[in-house]
């Protein structure tokens, strides 16, 4: 294990004894949903995951060390007093050399989680192809990510602020396995969706079982994605987006973050709930999966 890799003692004793683990980003607890909603679902998260009898590890950077696993005072604290950069997985290097605190997105939590020897990564959406990328090219590590790691991603599918098109796209030429669970289409974040994508399966056996041979034959993961538990009417999402895309930074971290706060002003705080309860949703299955593979030595 490399030296700058930080497990807990609950995560360390976990890869010890083969107990399923689930990773988890933390960019989403300090950059994406704000105090008191981050550390409520991110309780709620944890323990779904701990009733399917698998272990939660949020990833954090500080002090030159990957941190995986923190304990329920450190993550109340990060929740309530958000501090450190928001990290892509091409900022991991310099925020370990400098020793500054930092939140994982996908891209890096998925980096980070296969460096450690994990194999299932719990998030809400993945990011994608931006929109307007035919003016200026915005295309989203966390594609080029699931398909370099060996992990299982379990989403809500790719956020809805994206040129969802151009991403499937993407997906297909990268060669990334997408498998929706217990759904036709491919779940676009908020909503359903209404593209057909993927191969469907309806039970997480089946996803571990696919999953394996994506690793055998590919020599990487897969990225499942599910509906959230309730959505929202795409006419009405669209038109919220139409609004703020005209207020949009050009490029950058900032542009995903910027949609979606839009959208959650706009909404009432509607898509808050959606986000929320989608991702308690994908951490349960997350944990499933995590248990399959465990059972079966995948």
């Amino acid at each position: 294990m490399a030296d700058f890799l930080s497990p807990s003692m609950e995560v360390a004793s976990a890869l010890a004894s083969g107990q399923p683990i689930v990773a988890l980003e933390s960019s989403v607890w300090v950059q994406g949903l704000a105090w008191p909603h981050n550390w409520e679902t991110a309780q709620q998260v944890e323990q779904v995951i701990r009733e399917q009898g698998a272990v939660p590890a949020v990833i954090w950077v500080e002090d030159g060390l990957i941190h995986f696993g923190l304990g329920a005072a450190s993550l109340e604290e990060l929740c309530k007093n958000p501090r450190g950069t928001k990290l892509n997985v091409a900022d991991l290097p310099a925020a370990l050399a400098t020793r500054q605190p930092g939140a994982t997105t996908v891209s890096a939590s998925l980096r980070a989680a296969e460096l450690l020897g994990l194999k299932v990564f719990a998030t809400g959406g993945v990011g994608g192809v931006h929109r307007g990328w035919q003016d200026h090219f915005d295309f989203s590590a966390d594609l080029l990510e699931l398909a370099r790691t060996s992990l299982v991603t379990v989403s809500a599918g790719v956020k809805c602020v994206l040129d969802v098109e151009a991403t499937l796209e993407a997906l297909e030429t990268l060669a990334i396995p997408v498998f929706r669970y217990a759904t036709d289409t491919f779940p676009e974040f908020f909503c359903p969706g209404s593209r057909v994508y993927g191969n469907r399966f309806d039970e997480p056996e089946q996803i571990a079982q696919a999953y394996r041979f994506s690793r055998q034959i590919l020599g990487r993961g897969c990225l499942v994605v599910q509906e959230p538990p309730s959505s929202i009417s795409p006419k009405l999402l669209h038109k919220w987006l139409h609004k703020g895309l005209a207020q949009v930074p050009k490029g950058g971290k900032e542009v995903t973050p910027f949609l979606l706060q839009w959208v959650a002003k706009a909404s009432a705080g509607l898509t808050v709930e959606v986000n929320r309860g989608l991702l308690i949703a994908n951490a349960r299955l997350a944990a499933q999966i995590a248990v399959c593979l465990g059972e079966n030595r995948g």
